[in-house]
């Protein structure tokens, strides 16, 4: 059998065949990132080749099985899949690994991929492939990390998906087992010290590190940093000093960084001491007065209106795929009472924890809180002191007492004094507290998330009435994060062939009351006002709103009930996702009317179906479905081969369903014989057109079946017009509702020689083969001698013995039509007549028309009652019987019989009626230049003026009594009067008279009538 999936096209679909990868980045110079702790970076493409297309084909008709193997001859087309050998640079190395791998939308791992990972360790060898497949390629990449794929698979789109890695650089875990970040002191000391990239600082000039990491690990202050882009070392060292409240100090020849950290802290398994005494007690003694004389001690303090109260720094959030964050630190008494004053937001990407970034932007708004700068000057004794070292001044005209300074800024001045910068030294600030902070609601799609299985598919086959087309529908849903499927079908559940994509669930569910069947109208579509379906759509979460009457009518709700097709007007909501849906039109588009138990599977009928056509070769084939759930971020994708697969028996729904009932049945005059039209209907199937002749559509004399109108009316009768299909042995479908038309004067007639009624003559011609006549009818009855039988007493039907035969029935010779000429004649023959199974008691039912429907349309078709007509020239001789067909018959003289003819044993072919008439055509005889006597001339009426005499059979318009006589004098003279005179259907006298006197005179003569 053969599928045409998808849209099915008479041509093949052809894509070309992409040559090489289009990439999403490869620069070269570009800067190799550093990686301290743990963050997202993006790589760059440093090699590709192998680059593979792999055909697809796909063939649209056939003949042999799914795949269609056959040599078929309608569409099909080919498509591609594609892979690549890869390998995607990502920073220095060496580091420890790759976590999480963020490729377009989805999130998913290194394995899944199948991409390998180098960690950049110094001298590390080449990748294999190269090295195998292409050795002139094959470079290490010493200290630079990469991850690298023999097969890269782009399934369809030849472009690399957008990457992003996740990767473990330097120093990640060094705080502690579950934390992925770098400790801060051994990031600085790597960026100063490190022989291969850092900046060439002296490792020896570099002092202790260990209260700076004792101070920011105990603070919670940790980095994940990637230092992807070229700047001042100097710059970065001092953002990352001041993101961890510290600041660099050079003294004695050696690097330092100091902690600004006025209180112990204890956390993380580390512990910082803040500083307990003064280095110096500085008095009034110890100050330089400089020339001025000066106070010794200057202040200078900042309006609380000049301070920041709102801090805000930008962090990368790592529980929200290191998307970027801000943090910020409010001075809530200070806005109170000076009004808001907020930073701009500053980058601080070194921050991957957002509890870090906080606990920095916290200690960053304290420092605001220092508002008093101290300058003074100082001897050379005092040269020992550095930048963050801690002095108290005493100085009694400010009102200082002891107060602890934190020097900022020494100055030697040429005289070998000390020009001091010092700020006041608030306990506190140098301490964030612990409280906490609501975690930011930052949005984290896990786009590989499991979708979950399908919910068992409704899958049908919809009328050809609904599809015009043989189709299987499959209404599927899934769970709360399902998006969709692909599905693949199969002859044998062996081998599978993509067959179509469903995005978006269907509305399925199972009904939860069972519905009762209601009495199906004769048009197939019943409005059901009583019975209420109703509908759980828990498993597809569905939801059904209510619609107009006009809506409803029009199907525009059209729901599927295990072969039923339903539409409804009215949707009440009875429980979460369930409903009771009233005013159903039930039986719609050809679908019978049956009834429901509780638990069978519902699906509203709409866009979201997947439609696959077939063939008619595949009905009563089993085919295998799988679907292969995706999630609603279109990724997650399940494997076919981890998916169940389900199974549907083809029933070829569509081809035995009954075909649309035709409309606009008329009648119209051709050749005054009337001819039925209609609307032809729109059919995948061949269509004709069956005609019937009698009182019901069940029992009535089948006339033709037809391709197309017209079709000439045979007699006066009730027709019935009715699309037929029969697009395969054993399978022939009606339209569900037969058009009648009812016709009297069938035939236009002007002069009806003679008309005969059989019946009310009481059928007195002759019966031949196994007709009789009885009770008013005639009948065809069994074809065997009864009286041939020994044993007649047991037969138990002596009417029907020997089974149904053949007969006939012909007028009598009293009713032949005979019209004295050979004319060519409108001959009218009208009859009816039904079939009827010998075992059927019609006068035992009540609604005799709703029993004769009852009686199927095989029964109508199983007999055939049809006239005949035997035509004469003479009158006498008489030629072979002919099938009549309406129309012109020449002769003289007309009969005509009737056969009934039973083509099943058990049908008996009934005459009800017969009529026989013969319309003669008008005559006109002309008699020219004709001599008349003094006395007058007899004319004898002879057809056309020649020939042997024949009287007219009437006159104009059908009058029974004399023909229309007309006469012209052809050398007239004055006086002189033309008398007609003993006029009757065989001739007349014609005499000229002159002052009453005859007269020899030569006159033309037409005589008309019919």
């Amino acid at each position: 059998m053969t599928f045409l999936l998808g849209n099915a096209k008479s041509q093949a679909s052809q894509t070309a065949a992409v040559s090489g990868l289009q990439l999403q980045s490869s620069a070269y110079g570009k800067a190799l990132p550093i990686v301290y702790g743990t963050t997202r970076i993006a790589p760059n493409l440093i090699w590709y080749g192998d680059f593979i297309a792999t055909a697809h084909q796909s063939s649209a008709a056939g003949g042999k099985g799914a795949g269609g193997g056959g040599g078929g001859k309608g569409g099909g087309g080919t498509s591609y899949t594609y892979q690549t050998a890869v390998a995607l640079g990502l920073c220095e190395g060496p580091v420890l690994g790759v976590g999480l791998v963020y490729a377009n939308k989805s999130t998913t791992t290194l394995g899944a991929l199948g991409l390998g990972f180098f960690s950049g360790e110094y001298g590390q060898t080449a990748w294999g492939h190269l090295s195998t497949s292409h050795p002139a390629e094959a470079i290490g990449y010493s200290g630079l990390c990469y991850v690298a794929a023999v097969s890269y698979n782009l399934g369809d789109n030849p472009h690399m998906p957008n990457h992003n890695f996740e990767v473990y650089g330097k120093h990640a875990f060094g705080v502690d087992a579950a934390l992925p970040d770098a400790d801060p002191s051994a990031v600085i000391y790597d960026l100063l010290a490190d022989p291969n990239y850092g900046v060439g600082f002296p490792a020896e000039r570099i002092a202790s590190l260990e209260t700076y990491q004792a101070y920011a690990l105990a603070s919670g202050l940790w980095f994940s940093l990637s230092v992807n882009q070229q700047e001042q070392a100097s710059s970065l060292l001092d953002t990352l000093s001041v993101a961890t409240n510290s600041a660099f100090v050079w003294s004695s020849g050696m690097l330092s960084l100091v902690p600004y950290g006025d209180e112990n802290i204890s956390g993380n398994g580390y512990s910082y001491t803040a500083p307990a005494v003064a280095l110096f007690d500085l008095t009034y003694d110890d100050f330089v007065i400089g020339s001025n004389d000066a106070d010794p001690v200057q202040v200078l303090r900042k309006r609380p209106s000049d301070r920041l109260n709102v801090m805000r720094i930008e962090c990368l959030d790592r529980n929200n795929s290191y998307n970027p964050a801000i943090v910020e630190a409010k001075d809530q008494a200070l806005i109170d009472e000076a009004g808001l004053r907020a930073s701009s937001s500053t980058q601080r990407h070194m921050f991957a924890d957002v509890n870090a970034a906080r606990r920095s932007v916290q200690l960053e708004l304290q420092r605001q809180a220092v508002r008093n700068v101290y300058r003074f000057m100082l001897d050379a004794r005092y040269v020992l002191l550095d930048p963050m070292d801690i002095v108290t001044l005493t100085d009694e005209k400010l009102g200082l007492n002891r107060q602890w300074v934190r020097i900022t800024e020494i100055s030697e001045n040429e005289d070998s004094t000390l020009s001091i910068v010092a700020e006041e030294y608030l306990q506190g600030t140098g301490a964030a507290p612990l409280y906490g902070h609501q975690a930011g609601q930052g949005f984290v799609a896990d786009v590989n998330a499991d979708p979950g299985a399908v919910n068992s598919p409704v899958i049908f086959e919809p009328t050809a009435e609904l599809a015009n087309a043989p189709e299987i529908w499959l209404a599927i849903s899934g769970g709360a994060i399902w998006g969709g499927c692909d599905v693949w079908i199969s002859n044998d559940s062996e081998s599978y062939r993509y067959a179509g994509r469903v995005t978006g669930a269907a509305r399925t569910g199972r009904i939860t009351a069972a519905l009762p069947v209601v009495q199906q109208s004769s048009s197939g579509q019943t409005v059901d006002a009583v019975n209420v379906l109703r509908v759980d759509l828990s498993e597809s979460e569905g939801e059904l709103l209510s619609a107009s009457q006009a809506d409803a009518s029009a199907l525009a709700t059209l729901c599927y009930v295990n072969g039923e097709f339903i539409a409804y007007r009215d949707a009440e909501l009875s429980a979460k996702y369930t409903y009771d849906l009233g005013w159903l039109v039930r039986g719609a588009y050809g679908s019978t009317v049956n009834a429901h138990g509780a638990d069978e599977a519902f699906a509203r009928v709409d866009s979201s179906l997947l439609k696959i056509p077939f063939t008619a070769d595949a009905i009563g084939s089993t085919i295998y479905y799988k679907c292969v759930s995706f999630n609603i971020y279109g990724a997650g994708a399940q494997t076919l081969a981890t998916v169940n697969a389900f199974a549907y028996t083809i029933k070829g729904t569509a081809y035995a369903s009954p075909p649309a009932n035709i409309i606009d049945l008329t009648t119209s005059y051709i050749a005054g014989i009337t001819q039925l039209t209609w609307t032809e209907i729109k059919d995948f199937r061949p269509v004709l057109y069956e005609i019937r002749k009698g009182t019901n559509w069940g029992n009535a004399q089948i006339l033709a079946q037809v391709a197309h109108p017209p079709f000439t009316a045979q007699g006066n009768g009730t027709y019935w017009v009715a699309a037929l299909c029969q697009p395969m042995a054993g399978i022939r479908a009606y339209s569900t509702d037969p058009q009648d038309i009812i016709i009297s004067g069938a035939q236009i007639t002007s002069n009806v020689m003679a008309s005969w009624d059989e019946a009310a003559t009481s059928w007195s011609g002759s019966v031949g083969g196994s007709a009789v006549v009885m009770g008013g009818q005639v009948k065809t009855s069994g074809a065997g001698n009864i009286l041939a039988e020994p044993a007649y007493l047991s037969v138990t039907d002596l009417f029907n013995y020997g089974f149904i035969g053949d007969g006939t029935y012909e007028i009598p010779a009293g009713h032949r039509i005979n019209i004295g000429r050979v004319a060519p004649c409108n001959v009218l023959i009208s009859w009816t007549s039904f079939a009827q199974n010998i075992h059927d008691n019609v006068l035992a039912v009540e609604d005799v028309l709703g029993y004769q429907d009852v009686l199927g349309y095989a029964i109508a078709g199983n007999a055939n009652v049809y006239p005949e007509i035997s035509l004469s020239q003479d009158g006498t001789t008489w030629g072979a019987w002919q099938k009549f067909m309406p129309g012109m018959y020449s002769a003289k003289a007309f009969k005509g019989r009737m056969q009934l003819k039973s083509y099943d044993n058990s049908t008996t072919a009934i005459l009800q009626g017969f009529s026989f008439a013969v319309d003669v055509p008008d005559r006109d005889d002309h008699y020219v230049n004709v001599a008349l006597s003094t006395s007058g001339t007899a004319i004898a009426f002879t057809p056309d003026g020649a020939g042997a005499p024949a009287p007219f059979n009437g006159g104009p318009q059908g009058s029974p009594s004399a023909p229309l006589v007309q006469v012209s004098i052809l050398n007239a003279q004055g006086g002189d009067i033309a008398v007609i005179s003993a006029v009757t259907l065989s001739g007349c006298t014609v005499q000229v008279l002159n002052g009453g006197v005859g007269v020899v005179r030569n006159v033309n003569i037409l005589a008309q009538g019919y």
